[in-house]
């Protein structure tokens, strides 16, 4: 590997502190490459600090932002172990730093846009030998500006399907240090699909290839169809120069290609209008249909088909108005009363025992008001354990309410609400504190039921 020269740098290893493996405990490193990435990279690191393992080397190498990134690095310097800022020559050269800077005897990479769940890096390594060249792949959740969840992959890895791609996303990897001893560093000479690259040069050595339950976040967006076109294009000159059949990588060409054309045709503006104005058909119809509907375990199958999770003894009294499909979660013995809005378009996720009382609306998607183009904001509203949200109450984007709390009638809630404690007014403040030693457990599934 290049040596190279620190323009800025920092973190707990200049100041003596140096993690190291334990006996049951193998220390991690994950290496975050970042470049004027300011508006995601906190969030990226805050997912790295709230990790459930905990014997994790973090290292940051920065492409020399000017951006504001390097303000956020020195804020959480104190978890970092070690961070440089320099310019570099592109997305392996400065992973191929990370790895000359790593010293944990397994290894994964973080991009800025992407964040991990909390058990992520303790599921991804509970199935790696750090004395074999292995890796282990997970899940991928594709987010949208809103954090909102519009796509997952969950594929498995198929060597005979390798000419169509891995099935899996390269930061979801976790590897072992003998993996990249056996295989080497990234190619800094290739700009696109250098994670690919250094996949197959893992497959054609033999490393063993596990699939694990872990999860990454991804946001879409950051790379166009025409740069996923030339990756594509970079994908099958390495297949070929590894001794690929000619005939496999051009059908898998051929397959991509295809899904790319799709999605653009799915993306032109006049089909964007014709799909849009569907769902708004489909949607009429569900919350419609939905009255006429007789037995809750018919409602509850036939909300499934669109999307939608009712618990066991949770019930959606008609009517009421769903504003899309799926994006709506309810836990068990839940009830949600009749006139009730659920806008769902960002996401709503109510857990067991929650008792939503009649004309109850819950947003979670807007209108920016200071935005000169009046452009949508929004995010999900999470509603905890043995909530009590009482009639007519309005609760909007973004709020979490904490479990055992109780929103008094006609209460407009703006933001979060602490656990057990009791809020009422417009805007909604906190009036006093509920006994924690809820016992109840609701089963309301009474026909024409208010």
């Amino acid at each position: 590997m290049n040596s190279f020269k620190t323009i800025l740098g920092g973190g707990r290893r200049l100041n003596g502190f140096h993690k190291q493996s334990l006996p049951d405990k193998p220390l991690v490193t994950i290496i975050t490459a970042s470049f004027n990435s300011v508006k995601h990279l906190e969030q990226c690191i805050q997912s790295v600090v709230a990790q459930t393992y905990d014997n994790i080397e973090y290292l940051i190498v920065d492409g020399g932002s000017t951006d504001g990134s390097v303000d956020i690095i020195r804020k959480y310097e104190s978890h970092i172990d070690y961070w440089i800022s320099e310019p570099d020559e592109g997305i392996g050269d400065a992973w191929n730093k990370g790895l000359l800077l790593a010293r944990g005897e397994i290894i994964g990479f973080l991009n800025t846009d992407d964040y991990y769940d909390s058990s992520s890096v303790s599921i991804a390594i509970s199935g790696i030998d750090i004395t074999r060249p292995m890796l282990t792949y997970g899940n991928t959740k594709f987010i949208d500006e809103f954090d909102f969840e519009v796509g997952r992959n969950s594929k498995i890895f198929r060597p005979n399907k390798i000419c169509i791609g891995f099935g899996f996303m390269h930061t979801s990897c976790f590897a072992s240090k003998k993996a990249y001893d056996a295989v080497g560093e990234f190619n800094p000479g290739i700009p696109i699909a250098v994670d690919t690259d250094w996949l197959v040069r893992a497959h054609k050595v033999g490393v063993e290839f596990k699939r694990l339950d872990n999860t990454i976040n991804m946001r879409i967006g950051g790379i166009s169809d025409r740069q996923k076109m030339q990756a594509f294009r970079q994908y099958m000159g390495i297949l070929l120069k590894h001794g690929f059949p000619r005939s496999k990588v051009y059908a898998g060409f051929i397959e991509h290609w295809l899904k790319v054309t799709i999605r653009r045709i799915l993306n032109i503006p006049f089909v964007q209008q014709v799909k849009t104005q569907l769902v708004f058909i489909l949607l009429k119809y569900l919350n419609l249909s939905y009255s006429f509907i007789p037995l809750f375990v018919i409602k509850k199958f036939y909300l499934r088909i669109f999307g939608i999770k009712v618990g066991k003894k949770s019930y959606i009294h008609s009517p009421v108005r769903f504003f899309h499909f799926g994006r709506l979660e309810l836990g068990n013995n839940t009830v949600v009363n009749s006139g009730c809005y659920l806008d769902n378009r960002r996401g709503i996720f109510i857990g067991k025992n929650v008792s939503i009382a009649h004309d109850v609306k819950i947003y979670t998607l807007g209108h920016e008001i200071d935005d000169p183009f009046f452009r949508l904001k929004g995010a999900s509203v999470k509603i905890h354990d043995n909530v009590v949200i009482f009639a007519n109450s309005l609760i909007m984007p973004g709020v979490e309410i904490g479990e055992g709390a109780v929103i008094y009638p006609g209460s407009v809630v703006v933001k979060h609400v602490k656990p057990y404690s009791v809020v009422g007014g417009n805007p909604a403040r906190e009036v006093r504190q509920r006994a924690n030693d809820v016992r109840y457990e609701l089963d309301y599934g009474y026909w024409f039921a208010n």
